[in-house]
C-alpha cells in the first residue's frame, strides 16, 4: 500500500466516523430451500467526500496494524444497531445482521460488553445478530476468544465461523469451540465448475455440520447451477454476488425484489433453521458421485413437507423419494400436493391424525397402506412448527416394501404392521369363551370390549353399553362362541363378518365391520376379532361406482327389503368365494351400501345435474322413481326455500375441490318447512374433478331437541342457553373443520367464584336475576360466532373457532372486562371475581383430552391462557 494513503486513513478516520464517511453497507444472506432473504452481513465502506470510495482490504489492514480496529467495529456495532431501531420504529421489524468482528477486538477492548451495550440502547433482541469471527482468529487466542464465545452464545448470540476451509487447522477449531453456523470460504465455489474434488469436499462439509447440529452458509454464490448443487446437498444458507452485492439497506431491498426474493418473517425464523438442520440430502442419498454427477445411491427415499391451513407442501425431495413416488403413478411432488390436498388419497385422514400424533409426543410414527398391488410404507416425523403461522413441518420417508417382503425378521414385521393397521383394534379369544385379550388398537374413538377371562360376559357387557339397540341380538350372535365351529364349516373356515352400529366418544352411532378369524396359538383354538370403521369401505365403493356406466339404472329406485337387512347381503356377497373383490359386481354391492346408510344419499355432474339417488334421498322427498330428478338442477325441482347456499356450496365443490362438511339449510317437505345438514365433496376421474356426490341429514328433530333442553333453563333465569347436546355437535363438527381445512378453535373456561357466595347471602331470586345478567353479558361479548354452555352454578364454557390466536386473547379480555362490568343487582353492589383459562385443540387434537385439559387447568394450573 503507498505510503500516503496509509497515512491519509490514518489522519483522517476519526473524522471520517464522526462526518459518517464509513457507511453501513448490507449483503443479503438468502435461505437456499425457499430462495427468501433470511438475514443480512453488514459490511463496512467509507466513502470519502468527493464520492471515491476506499476500499476494506486498503483500511482496514492499517487499522489492524496500529490496533485501532476496535474502534471502527464498535462504530459499525452501534451504526447498525441505530439503522435497526429506526427500521423497528417503521417498520415493525427487523431482518437478522451478522456482524465482523476482528481477532484484536477481544484483546483492546470488552467487545462482548460493547454489543451489549449498543444492543440494550437501542432496545434490540440479541438473537436478530449473529457475531462473526474468522477461523485464523481462533487460532491464536484461545484463552481470550473461548471465554468471549461463550458468554456470547449465553446471551443468544449466535457465533459464526467465518472463512471455514481457509486455514490449516479448520477442523481443530471445530473441535475447540461451539459454534451456531460454519461459512464456507468463497474459494471452494470459485473452482466449482471445473473440480469434482469440490464437490465432493463440500458435501462432506456439509454432512458434518449436520451431524453437529451446525448451520452452514456458502459465501460467494454466482450462479444457478452453484445454487441448485447448496440446494442438493442440504446447505442451510447462500451468499454472493448471484443475489446482490453489498449496498445500503435502502438500494439492497430493491435489488432483491427485483431479483423477486422474498423475505423471510422473523418469527419462522427458528422454524426454517429447524428445517434447514434435516439432513435430507447426503444421509439419505448419498453424496457425489463420478462423472462429476450426484446420484442416489443408498438410504431412504426422504422428503420435507408443510402442513398449513389444510394443505401441504412438499419443501423438498431427494432423488430415492421420486423413485418411490412412480410405483404410485406420480410424477412429480407438485402431483402428490395436489392429490393429497384435494382428498383424493384415501389414506389422508389417517396420515394427518398419524402426524398430529407425532407433532405431540415427539415420537416418530409410520403409515402403512396398499396401492396399485404394492404395500409402502410411510414414516412421518415431526421437524418443528410455527404457532404463530399456525404451519408444521415434518420428514417423510416412504418405501415401497414389495421387494422386501419375506427377506428377513424386520420386513416380515413392518407386513404384520400393515395388516394390524387395516383395523382399528384386534381382540383374541378362546374357543371355549374362558378368555379375551385386546392384542392391537390404533383409535381412541371407540371402547374396546374389557379384557377378561369369560369372554361371553364381556362382549354381552359391550354389546349393552356400545351396540345400538336394534343391533344387539345380532351382535351377541356373531359373538357366540358356542355356534363359532358350525359357523366357520358353513363359510369354508375363511371368516365371518357382519356390520354393526358402534357408538363412539362423543356419543355418535357409526358403522363398523367386524370380521371374526380362526387360528390356533400354543395348541389352542383361538378366534381373531377384527374391528374397522365400514364408512371407508363405504366412500370406496361409492366413489367406485360412479365410473360405472350402468350405475344410474341400477341403483335408481332399489327398495330395502325388511325382512332380510342389505348389510347381510353384502355380508353374504363376501363370502361366496375366496377372490371376493374380483367376483363381486361393484354395482350390486352399491345397491346394498346405499340403503345401509340412514342419509340420503346423490350424485351430480359438473352442471349440478342430478345422475342418481339411493332409495332414502327418493322417499324422503316423496319421489317415486329416480326419473322426477334425474337431469334437473335443484333450481329446477324447486324444493329448497333459499338455494343459493346449495349453489355456492356445490359450485366451490365443482370448481375448487372443496369438502363442504354439514352446511345447513332449508327445504320443503309436504308443506313443511325442515332443515337439513348436507355434506358434499367432489367426485374424481382419471385425477379430474367430473362431479360431486354428497347426502344430507334432516336435523329438524335435532334441533328441537335442544330447543327442549333450553326451554328448560328459564326457571333459573338463563333463556336460549345452549344445551351440552348442542355444544357437543359443535365441538365435532369444529374438530372436523380441524382436520379439513385446519382451523384451529379454542375451549374457554370461565369461573365466577362468588356467585355461590350471593345465592346464600341473598337467596335464590337474587341468584337468578345475577345469573340471568352474567348469561346476558358473556352472550353479548362472545357474539354469534361463539358456542356458550353453563357448566355449573358459577362455571361457563365458551367454544370459539378461530383463525389468529389474537382473536382468543382478545376473547377472553372482552370477557373479564364484559363481567367485571356488572356492578349492581336491585341496587345490590356487585363484584365478579373472574377466572378464565383456555386450551386449544391443536394441543391435543382430541376433543376428549381437550376437555381433561380444560378442566384441570381451571383448578390453578399453570398455562399460557390462564389468568
Amino acid at each position: 500500500m503507498k505510503e500516503d494513503m496509509k497515512q491519509y486513513i490514518l489522519d483522517n478516520f476519526d473524522q471520517a466516523m464522526k462526518e459518517n464517511q464509513i457507511k453501513v453497507y448490507y449483503q443479503p444472506i438468502v435461505r437456499v430451500l425457499t430462495r427468501e432473504v433470511c438475514g443480512w452481513e453488514a459490511l463496512t465502506r467509507w466513502i470519502k467526500p468527493d464520492g471515491t470510495m476506499i476500499y476494506p482490504d486498503q483500511f482496514v489492514k492499517v487499522l489492524e496494524e496500529e490496533k485501532l480496529i476496535h474502534k471502527l467495529d464498535i462504530f459499525m456495532i452501534n451504526k447498525v444497531c441505530e439503522q435497526n431501531r429506526g427500521r423497528m420504529d417503521y417498520m415493525g421489524f427487523m431482518e437478522p445482521v451478522s456482524l465482523n468482528l476482528s481477532r484484536l477486538d477481544f484483546e483492546l477492548c470488552d467487545i462482548f460488553q460493547e454489543v451489549e451495550s449498543a444492543v440494550n440502547k437501542y432496545r434490540l433482541q440479541r438473537n436478530m445478530f449473529d457475531i462473526e469471527i474468522t477461523e485464523s482468529a481462533l487460532m491464536t487466542d484461545e484463552k481470550i476468544l473461548g471465554p468471549a464465545i461463550k458468554k456470547f452464545r449465553g446471551k443468544g448470540y449466535q457465533v459464526w465461523l467465518d472463512d471455514f476451509g481457509s486455514g490449516y487447522s479448520s477442523f481443530n477449531v471445530m473441535k475447540d469451540y461451539d459454534f451456531d453456523v460454519l461459512k464456507i470460504d468463497m474459494e471452494f465455489l470459485r473452482n466449482f465448475d471445473s473440480s469434482t474434488k469440490v464437490k465432493k469436499i463440500m458435501s462432506t462439509i456439509i454432512e458434518m455440520s449436520k451431524s453437529l447440529s451446525i448451520q452452514t452458509v456458502a459465501e460467494g454464490v454466482e450462479t444457478e447451477e452453484q445454487l441448485d448443487f447448496l440446494r442438493l446437498i442440504g446447505c442451510e444458507k447462500a451468499q454472493g454476488y448471484y443475489f446482490g452485492k453489498p449496498l445500503p439497506y435502502e438500494r439492497a431491498s430493491e435489488n432483491i425484489l427485483s431479483k423477486n426474493l422474498g423475505i423471510e418473517k422473523t418469527s419462522l425464523r427458528d422454524y426454517m433453521d429447524a428445517i434447514s438442520g434435516v439432513n435430507y440430502a447426503t444421509e439419505y442419498q448419498g453424496v457425489v458421485g463420478d462423472n462429476d454427477s450426484l446420484s442416489a445411491i443408498t438410504g431412504a427415499p426422504l422428503a420435507i413437507i408443510q402442513y398449513k391451513d389444510g394443505l401441504v407442501r412438499t419443501m423438498i425431495a431427494n432423488r430415492n423419494y421420486m423413485k418411490a413416488l412412480f410405483p404410485l403413478g406420480i410424477r412429480s411432488v407438485t402431483e402428490a400436493d395436489d392429490l393429497f390436498n384435494a382428498g383424493r388419497w384415501r389414506e389422508k385422514k389417517q396420515a394427518l391424525q398419524i402426524a398430529a400424533q407425532a407433532r405431540v409426543d415427539g415420537v416418530d410414527h409410520r403409515l402403512d397402506f396398499l396401492n396399485n398391488g404394492m404395500l409402502f410404507s410411510m414414516k412421518i416425523r415431526h421437524v418443528a412448527t410455527n404457532a404463530e403461522e399456525h404451519v408444521s413441518a415434518y420428514t417423510i420417508e416412504l418405501l415401497n416394501h414389495t421387494s422386501f417382503v419375506a427377506q428377513d425378521h424386520e420386513s416380515l414385521d413392518k407386513s404384520l404392521h400393515f395388516l394390524c393397521n387395516l383395523f382399528e383394534r384386534i381382540d383374541m379369544i378362546s374357543l371355549d369363551g374362558d378368555m379375551i385379550q385386546n392384542i392391537y388398537m390404533n383409535s381412541s374413538r371407540y371402547r374396546g370390549i374389557v379384557d377378561g377371562n369369560d369372554a361371553m360376559s364381556s362382549i354381552l357387557d359391550f354389546a349393552r353399553n356400545n351396540i345400538y339397540p336394534s343391533d344387539r341380538k345380532r351382535f351377541q350372535e356373531f359373538y357366540d362362541v358356542h355356534t363359532f365351529e358350525t359357523r366357520f364349516i358353513d363359510v369354508n373356515g375363511r371368516y365371518l363378518r357382519d356390520y354393526f352400529r358402534t357408538i363412539d366418544l362423543n356419543g355418535e352411532y357409526h358403522w363398523q365391520s367386524y370380521t371374526l378369524i380362526p387360528t390356533e396359538l400354543n395348541g389352542k383354538n383361538m378366534f381373531i376379532s377384527c374391528v374397522s370403521d365400514a364408512s371407508m369401505e363405504f366412500y370406496d365403493l361409492l366413489d367406485d361406482a360412479y365410473i360405472d356406466e350402468n350405475v344410474e339404472k341400477n341403483v335408481a329406485g332399489v327398495k330395502e327389503d325388511d325382512s332380510k337387512p342389505p348389510y347381510k347381503d353384502v355380508h353374504k356377497m363376501m363370502k361366496q368365494d375366496k377372490n371376493v373383490a374380483s367376483d363381486l359386481n361393484t354395482a350390486h354391492i352399491l345397491e346394498n351400501v346405499l340403503d345401509l346408510t340412514g342419509a340420503g344419499i346423490f350424485w351430480k355432474d359438473r352442471q349440478r345435474r342430478f345422475l342418481g339417488a339411493n332409495q332414502k334421498f327418493l322417499e324422503y322427498y316423496g319421489f317415486d322413481g329416480i326419473e322426477s330428478i334425474l337431469g334437473k338442477t335443484d333450481e329446477e325441482v324447486g324444493w329448497h326455500i333459499d338455494p343459493s347456499q346449495f349453489v355456492n356450496d356445490e359450485e366451490r365443490v365443482i370448481t375448487n375441490g372443496e369438502i363442504i362438511e354439514r352446511s345447513p339449510g332449508q327445504c320443503i317437505i309436504q308443506g313443511e318447512v325442515r332443515e337439513i345438514e348436507a355434506t358434499k365433496r367432489p367426485l374424481f376421474k382419471d385425477g379430474k374433478i367430473v362431479g360431486l356426490i354428497g347426502y344430507f341429514v334432516d336435523v329438524t328433530d335435532q334441533k328441537q331437541n335442544w330447543k327442549n333442553m333450553d326451554d328448560r333453563l328459564p326457571q333459573s333465569g338463563v333463556d336460549k342457553l345452549s344445551s351440552e347436546a348442542a355444544f357437543h355437535a359443535t365441538l365435532s363438527k369444529y374438530e372436523d373443520q380441524y382436520w379439513v381445512r385446519g382451523l384451529d378453535f379454542a375451549l374457554v373456561y370461565v369461573e365466577l367464584k362468588e356467585m355461590n357466595i350471593y345465592r346464600l347471602s341473598y337467596g335464590e331470586a337474587f341468584f337468578l336475576k345475577l345469573l340471568k345478567k352474567v348469561v346476558g353479558v358473556l352472550r353479548k361479548v362472545i357474539g354469534e360466532s361463539s358456542v356458550l354452555i353453563h357448566k355449573s352454578e358459577n362455571e361457563f364454557l365458551v367454544l370459539h373457532q378461530y383463525r389468529q390466536r389474537m382473536e382468543i386473547d382478545e376473547l377472553q379480555s372482552r370477557i373479564r372486562d364484559g363481567l367485571r362490568s356488572i356492578h349492581k343487582i336491585d341496587n345490590i353492589p356487585v363484584n365478579l371475581e373472574v377466572l378464565s383459562g383456555v386450551g386449544f385443540y391443536s394441543e391435543t387434537e382430541d376433543p376428549t383430552r381437550m376437555l381433561k385439559m380444560v378442566d384441570s387447568r381451571k383448578n390453578g394450573g399453570i398455562h399460557p391462557g390462564f389468568s
